[in-house]
């Protein structure tokens, strides 16, 4: 009113509506894994044994494990995919979110980043887009490092890792 500027009210259409729902679904499920992930390098015997004692290795201190919510995803095959899906988490968006996969055998689902270390990818708000993650064992038919595919909230070109937690110094010195 002071500016005497008119704002206009659009409707969404269904399919933005749907489009809507699909991102914010991506966004509940991936802050469940960086959760899941987190507590599992913190409070898991094999996350403490593997996980931890890599990144201790690499010289990375607690605060930057906590303050990047670095995790840990179990060896076996579908430990993260099995307490998913029981808490109410659909296969479909676990496939979507690239977080687990359908197994060629038709038994069910995989955990994609099973046996790696967790690196989540924030947004500059601090939402989780995705992942990255880094097999520990020598595996020559598994690659070294995943990323979470590109999807409807992950797109990798517009991402750039640890803004989320460099934006205040950035600011401070007025440089990046």
């Amino acid at each position: 009113d002071f500016y005497k500027i008119t704002l206009e009210e659009t409707e969404r259409s269904p399919e933005q509506q749907q489009q809507q729902l699909a991102e914010e679904s991506l966004r509940i499920l991936n802050e469940y894994a960086a959760t899941t992930f987190h507590n599992n390098l913190l409070n898991t015997e094999e996350g403490q044994l593997i996980g931890m004692s890599y990144f201790k290795q690499r010289g990375f201190r607690k605060d930057i494990i906590d303050r990047f919510r670095l995790g840990y995803n179990p060896e076996s095959g579908d430990s993260f995919y099995q307490a998913a899906t029981a808490k109410g988490y659909r296969a479909d968006m676990l496939e979507r979110a690239g977080l687990a996969k359908a197994s060629n055998s038709g038994r069910g689902h995989y955990d994609v980043y099973r046996g790696r270390v967790i690196f989540p990818i924030q947004s500059m708000t601090g939402r989780i887009l995705g992942f990255g993650a880094r097999i520990l064992k020598s595996n020559e038919k598994a690659p070294k490092y995943i990323n979470t595919p590109e999807n409807e909230i992950y797109i990798k070109s517009k991402v750039l890792y640890g803004m989320y937690q460099s934006r205040q110094a950035i600011g401070k010195q007025d440089e990046c």
